[in-house]
């Protein structure tokens, strides 16, 4: 498959070296399936003219054409991108950040991305490093709700249909609006994980960005405008008043602020009126205070940039237990499929007959290296987990549930985490979502799902020894642990992964980090997640008595510093024995105090030993 690009980046004020480092990133693409693409440069200064134009002159050293052009003035981002839009022809048009760069495999996953989707597929954003966009997709479908411009490839058809960027949105929350207009005439939008662009978003997490902040307020009540009802253009001056009262986050924030409301007053008319087809058609997203979409905990965990080597890496094992429910475990198998960590080896494990094969083989053999295997009769979770685990092969394991899914850096992220520690398991946060199945078939299933809630403790020996803080779904363990101490206790069909939690956590202390990688769904239905529980709080006390046969040495540092951390995390204020001590004995009055004390306990000790028989 050929596929054409143009690609369009707009220029204002980038160093030769930024702009180099760019172009020299497009130019050493390993494209296997077929690409072709010329390069648009759009100066968005023209006082930088003369310098640009240099470019054009070095195209030579490039595989690829190259074109500058200059817009009259700093005319914004979407302006910009429009005007070449409007010069370029090519099927694909292909908006990057000039302050990025790609890894060299980007536009060969671009290609099979494009080559995969159906002909709905309107827009295909890249995945940026080193801090990943926190939104929530689909890990199964990799549909998302809106797509950053800082690296998106569009339909040449799609992008005419909306006419591109809102002129009107200078800057932050531009890409938004063109994501929610497309999406409101009918096409969707997919995320492309394994296509990377390194753009330093931010300098440092957590780094406060006044224009962003400014423009993306500005963005977010003009998008309310357009897009939402009226009770949602009130909740938007709401949130402006919130703003307004909060503590300044940067110098000069309240009047830039305040600033913005005029500016959103002037084009409220405009957006509300241009707004009325897209409204129609029922179209109605959600926002979230200032947030366009459902976040992931952990948008500052720092990915790595550096390309991983398959040859280098370990290999992951990932056990997936399913019972007679194909049209599941497919979502559970595409978001393995879809992981960033190059090195992965997949054991399905079907408890009873063979009802899932078919699919394994058909769908994700060749594209997936994965191995299915069925125990013929259930023999119930633990024990078909154990399987599973007897015929790994990988260095780290993990499971997957049928009804579990992976967000596609969880592997990643983790194993990530393994290069930093001695520790042999780690269990990253997670998403629980309540869920109501409608239909299921072998073919096909359908659901309802509630809002997500966060799950996710930082470790504790003791508190993992008074319940589990990570589902099964959520942890990598080292293969040694599993060969010291085995797998899941097979009579238990209940907390089995507590119990091995428990065990495993007497040889080594876990790692943990407060990032969303997973979901896992629990009944909606508030009678069955009543007998769920239920059958839990059975299964608790039977998993105390199994504690009571574990053994682990601890020094008495260890037993009380566990003790200090436990109440340090319990506690609203916590103030240790030996923190007290060193704030006594720096206060003079404190010290006279407990100096009187002693003394008086000397003077009453030698008087009783005066007249003591």
């Amino acid at each position: 498959m050929r596929i054409w690009f143009d690609v369009s980046v707009v220029v204002y004020r980038e160093t030769d070296e930024v702009l180099t480092r760019l172009l020299d990133s497009l130019a050493a693409q390993s494209v296997h399936c077929g690409a072709h693409f010329q390069v648009w440069l759009r100066n968005n200064d023209p006082d930088d003219a003369g310098r640009l134009d240099q470019f054009v002159h070095a195209s030579s050293n490039y595989p690829f054409d190259l074109s500058v052009s200059h817009s009259r003035d700093n005319v914004g981002f979407g302006v910009a991108h429009n005007a070449t839009f409007e010069a370029t022809s090519a099927p694909f048009f292909f908006i990057l950040n000039p302050d990025g760069w790609l890894h060299s495999t980007a536009i060969d996953r671009l290609v099979a991305a494009i080559g995969n989707s159906s002909s709905n597929v309107g827009a295909w954003e890249l995945r940026q490093l080193p801090f990943e966009h926190p939104k929530v997709y689909d890990p199964s479908t990799l549909q998302v709700s809106w797509i950053s411009g800082a690296g998106a490839v569009f339909r040449r058809e799609a992008f005419a249909q909306v006419r591109g960027f809102e002129p009107c949105i200078f800057m932050y929350g531009e890409d938004v609006d063109l994501s929610w207009r497309l999406r409101a005439s009918g096409w969707t939008l997919r995320y492309v994980p394994d296509a990377v662009v390194v753009h330093h978003t931010y300098a440092s997490p957590g780094e406060v960005k006044p224009a962003q902040i400014v423009n993306g307020v500005l963005a977010s009540l003009q998008l309310r405008t357009r897009f939402g009802t009226w009770a949602d253009i009130l909740r938007g001056l709401g949130c402006w008043l919130l703003q307004l009262a909060r503590r300044p986050r940067f110098e000069g924030a309240r009047r830039r602020h305040i600033a913005t409301l005029p500016q959103y007053l002037r084009s409220m008319s405009y957006f509300r009126r241009t707004g009325l087809t897209y409204r129609q058609t029922g179209f109605r997203p959600e926002f979230r205070f200032w947030s366009y979409s459902d976040k992931r905990e952990g948008a500052f965990f720092e990915f790595s940039t550096t390309e991983l080597d398959p040859d280098v890496v370990p290999l992951v094992s990932i056990i997936v237990r399913t019972h007679r429910r194909p049209a599941l475990l497919r979502e559970a198998l595409m978001s393995l499929l879809h992981q960033t960590y190059p090195r992965l080896e997949v054991v399905v494990v079907e408890d009873g007959p063979e009802n899932s094969r078919s699919l394994v083989e058909k769908e994700f053999e060749g594209r997936l290296n994965v191995r299915y295997i069925s125990t013929g009769v259930p023999v119930g979770r633990s024990a078909a987990g154990n399987r599973g685990l007897a015929i790994a092969t990988g260095e780290w394991f993990g499971f997957l549930d049928d009804d579990d899914q992976f967000y596609a850096d969880h592997i990643e992220a983790l194993m990530q985490v393994v290069g930093g520690t001695s520790s042999r398991v780690m269990y990253s946060a997670a998403h629980e979502i309540p869920t109501k199945i409608l239909a299921l078939t072998e073919d096909s299933v359908s659901y309802q799902e509630a809002d997500a809630l966060l799950k996710y403790r930082p470790y504790s020996r003791l508190a993992m020894w008074q319940e589990n803080l990570a589902p099964i779904q959520a942890v990598l363990f080292h293969r040694s642990l599993y060969d010291e101490f085995g797998g899941f206790d097979e009579d238990l069909d209940q907390l089995e992964d507590w119990v091995l939690w428990v065990r495993y956590s007497c040889a080594t202390n876990f790692e943990s980090v407060n990032r969303v990688t997973s979901r896992f769904r629990v009944p909606m239905s508030g009678r069955v997640a009543l007998e769920r529980q239920a059958n839990l709080h059975s299964a608790y006390s039977t998993a105390l008595e199994r504690q009571r046969k574990m053994r682990v040495t601890l020094s008495p540092l260890d037993v009380t510093s566990m003790a200090e951390e436990q109440a340090r995390r319990q506690a609203i204020i916590h103030v240790s024995r030996r923190r007290a001590r060193m704030l006594f004995t720096r206060m003079r009055f404190m010290r006279r105090i407990f100096s009187t004390q002693a003394g008086w306990r000397r003077r009453i000790s030698a008087l009783r030993r005066r007249i003591s028989p």
